[in-house]
């Protein structure tokens, strides 16, 4: 991960020119490094040949196959990874308890173990395109992480991301189920967008801030999911069949419910006027 620089000045900023070479010389470390594709993949011959995103060295990790274990000792000073491509999953307990990293971008991950990044207190950003799979309690309590992008993820596992208390926003389109707790204690979470979601455990989302959720596919949802949401102003779950008596308790804001089920509708949200047939 150590480059040498042979340029003379930087001549432009926009796109088709960077650096010529030139006199200039030096010894840079780019791990982590990211910038426009158009600086890296120029096709001009003076272009930068590094690719746009450069990994952590191999060297500060443990790796089993396609697994990182954990950080070696010349790891173990990163604050910010970015795991090599050709690592698939992230194993149980791999990071935990680690307060010093504050980026991780997981280009080709699939699998994140369970309590993988468990109490990363420092963590603000985290990268996975491509994972599927997150493990029991992955990202438990990681108070700094404000936001999760999980555009592939399917499943997420109980107390995945519980007690991640900035945590505002969450995005996972292709998420069917999420179990137990998942989303438990962080009680500053205003949006979710779940379009996909079918199966929502106990206490998923208790004392969160949510104020809208649009759940057009969720059939299930358990006891005290949204228990606590006392910002919570509009649901829209039209095919839901089973709900839990407790699900949506203490959420005193709540105006409109959209339901096919009418006769469900007005057995969990006994104020008159709420429910409302989807249109």
């Amino acid at each position: 991960n150590i480059y040498a620089f042979d340029m003379d000045t930087i001549i432009s900023t926009s796109e088709g020119k960077a650096f010529w070479i030139g006199s200039f010389f030096g010894d840079f470390d780019v791990s982590g490094l990211t910038a426009p594709q158009w600086l890296f993949n120029g096709k001009d011959y003076y272009m930068l040949p590094i690719p746009s995103v450069i990994p952590t060295p191999i060297s500060d990790f443990n790796i089993e196959g396609n697994t990182i274990t954990g950080l070696t000792n010349s790891g173990q000073a990163e604050t910010t990874l970015v795991i090599p491509t050709n690592i698939t999953t992230i194993g149980a307990n791999a990071f935990k308890g680690n307060t010093k990293l504050t980026s991780v971008t997981m280009p080709n991950v699939t699998t994140v173990g369970n309590n993988a990044f468990e109490g990363n207190t420092s963590l603000t950003s985290v990268t996975m395109p491509n994972v599927t799979t997150i493990g029991l309690g992955a990202f438990y309590y990681n108070t700094k992480l404000t936001s999760v992008n999980m555009p592939e993820v399917q499943t997420i596992e109980s107390h995945a991301f519980r007690l991640n208390t900035k945590l505002t926003s969450v995005d996972m389109p292709k998420v069917t189920r999420i179990n137990n707790a998942a989303f438990y204690g962080d009680t500053v979470l205003e949006s979710v967008n779940m379009p996909k979601v079918q199966i929502i455990d106990v206490y998923v989302f208790q004392d969160a801030k949510l104020k809208s959720v649009n759940m057009p596919e969720v059939t299930s949802i358990a006891g005290s999911a949204f228990q606590g949401n006392n910002m919570l102003e509009t649901v829209n779950m039209p095919n839901v069949n089973t709900i839990a008596a407790a699900a949506f308790a203490f959420t005193p804001k709540i105006n409109t419910v959209i339901m096919i089920n009418k006769a469900l509708c007005t057995q969990i949200f006994t104020t008159a006027g709420i429910c409302k047939s989807p249109t």
